[in-house]
């Protein structure tokens, strides 16, 4: 039998600091979209609001609180992402 050498290996750590770089990218992803597509739909519920339909002006509605929700997940996951990096702040 052959020994296994220590660069055939994966670095586990290696792995788990990419796994919290990509939450960390996925949560400011997430978060900037969110902020964009919330502030659309806000302006389309209250600030355009004699120019859409019924129809539009209630999924804008809809739509503020689902991107509020999802502004919610994406500080979450970059709060588990700069945790594992060991950041100090969030």
């Amino acid at each position: 039998m052959s020994a296994i050498s220590s660069s055939s290996v994966p670095n586990l750590e290696h792995f788990a600091l990419d796994r919290y770089q990509k939450c960390l990218k996925l949560g400011h992803w997430l978060m900037i979209s969110a902020l964009l597509m919330g502030g659309l739909c806000i302006t389309v519920s209250f600030i355009f609001d004699s120019r859409f339909s019924l129809g539009v002006q209630i999924l804008a509605h809809l739509g503020t609180l689902l991107f509020a929700g999802l502004l919610k997940i994406g500080y979450v996951i970059r709060c588990i992402g700069a945790h594992g990096l060991r950041h100090r702040s969030f």
